[in-house]
């Protein structure tokens, strides 16, 4: 197959799998974004501009063309930055349809950051000589790529593994801006502590299986959730339970792979263990699990995915290759639809991680906005059972039964809130919110009223 068919068979099958996402609308962040106060500019160019960086969403069919754009784009640079040839072919079309992209930057919009940066970095191998320019832009789009230089060390472009530390003394601020570490909410997530290697190890390994066989997927993942939350959940997510040994094998049998083999699978996986150990837990940053995170490093398991199977022996390279693509793209047909709107966002979410407290609670919420004060309460009580000790949980709950009127039970779940404990949220926002609960509940007792413009539902 010649250069020019290949690009044409990449653009091909993305496009066979992602033509319907054009006519999808906004889910979560997508939607506080395109609902911004700030006026539209008038110039088109700059609209254009907001538009690509992500920074305003004009028109959900403009933004989910870029967002494809981007993800085709990358997908040909993985095609041309790593020899032209049927490995790399190979692991473009890997990339191209593997689900676990879809959240940073295959599908969706808010994604987009990651996969802007993603092709800065690729670029870099691509045109290795014009590498400090390349990475100097990814400062526009997300720190997710602070470290893609590294994987240079294993190539005679060894000395660009210098540039992190120069960008990030010179870029210092706009780094730390856009890694938004004010998303990490409290010291234990922040802490950088020897302890930490557990969770490290534990979300190395995760990410590890969800990239090469993404079986579930979702905005939020129940998998370390407790990290940071309060003692009682860290107790868990520092478990030397199986998750931490299944890690640590995975990391040590892909170190020594990196280490005593030589070759372009070695590149994959050093690739990929650079960009993901960022978003390992060792400090938490917006959630301890987001399938965005895997974008750029996925590149590199892809690359040796690629790697393995093209180094078998015909007819099993074509066959592992097929079944590879078949599973990927089955999988991708079937979850794609979970980005139609926001509803269906959130259902999937639940169908597909049922232990996921913090999706029922999205569920929930959208129910106690549109008046299904019912329908919410099922969704907080089914989030409680997972984490019965949660301030936030509990304090809902009691909302939830004050709005009914169910007022015993509305005092069983704000005495619950009080016992529980919750890192995250000072003691003064505990109290305010416990305090408005009461006077509510005061009112309730001595009108039977319930003031609705009142109630808080904590996120």
């Amino acid at each position: 197959m010649t250069i020019a068919m290949s690009f044409l068979l990449i653009f091909l099958v993305n496009l066979l799998f992602y033509h319907r996402t054009l006519s999808y609308g906004y889910v979560s962040d997508d939607i506080a974004v395109a609902n911004h106060p700030e006026p539209i500019p008038k110039n088109k160019w700059q609209t254009f501009w907001i538009n690509f960086r992500g920074q305003r969403y004009t028109n959900p069919r403009l933004a989910h063309s870029m967002t494809l754009g981007v993800h085709i784009f990358n997908s040909w640079l993985i095609y041309a930055a790593f020899g032209l040839n049927v490995t790399s072919l190979c692991a473009g079309l890997f990339f191209a349809v593997n689900p676990i992209n879809t959240q940073g930057g295959s599908v969706w919009i808010s994604g987009r950051p990651y996969s802007h940066a993603t092709t800065c970095v690729l670029a870099m191998y691509a045109l290795p000589w014009l590498a400090p320019l390349f990475y100097g832009a990814t400062v526009f789009f997300s720190a997710a790529a602070l470290f893609g230089p590294l994987p240079f060390l294993l190539t005679r472009f060894w000395f660009w593994v210098f540039l992190p530390p120069i960008f990030v003394g010179a870029f210092y601020s706009v780094i730390m801006k856009k890694w938004n570490l004010n998303q990490t909410s409290n010291k234990e997530m922040k802490a950088i502590v020897w302890r930490k290697i557990i969770p490290f190890l534990k979300t190395f390994g995760y990410y590890f299986r969800i990239s090469i066989m993404p079986y579930k997927q979702g905005l939020y993942h129940p998998f370390l959730w407790g990290l940071g939350v309060n003692k009682k959940y860290n107790e868990c997510a520092y478990k030397k339970n199986r998750d931490f040994w299944v890690g640590a094998v995975i990391f040590l049998l892909t170190a020594l792979h990196i280490i005593f083999i030589r070759n372009l699978v070695s590149f994959g996986l050093f690739w990929y263990m650079v960009n993901i150990a960022m978003w390992c837990n060792i400090v938490t940053t917006q959630q301890q699990i987001g399938e965005r995170y895997i974008y750029l490093s996925n590149v590199g398991l892809m690359i040796a995915l690629a790697g393995v199977v093209t180094s078998l022996w015909p007819p099993l390279n074509f066959i592992f290759a097929t079944a590879i693509l078949t599973y990927y793209a089955t999988r991708l047909w079937h979850y794609r639809e979970s980005y139609l709107n926001d509803y269906w966002h959130i259902e999937y979410n639940v169908l597909e991680f049922k232990d996921a407290h913090y999706a029922w609670v999205a569920r929930g919420i959208k129910k106690f906005y549109i008046f299904d004060f019912d329908g919410a309460l099922r969704d907080f009580g089914e989030a409680r059972t997972y984490i019965p000790h949660d301030f936030k949980q509990n304090m809902n709950m009691a909302t939830m039964f004050l709005v009914l009127g169910d007022i015993k039970h509305c005092e069983e779940f704000l005495q619950h809130a009080r016992e529980s404990t919750y890192d995250g949220v000072e003691e003064s926002q505990i109290e305010t919110y416990v305090k408005n609960t009461e006077e509510l509940l005061d009112i309730v007792k001595k009108t039977g009223k319930i003031e609705l413009q009142r109630l808080r539902i904590i996120k």
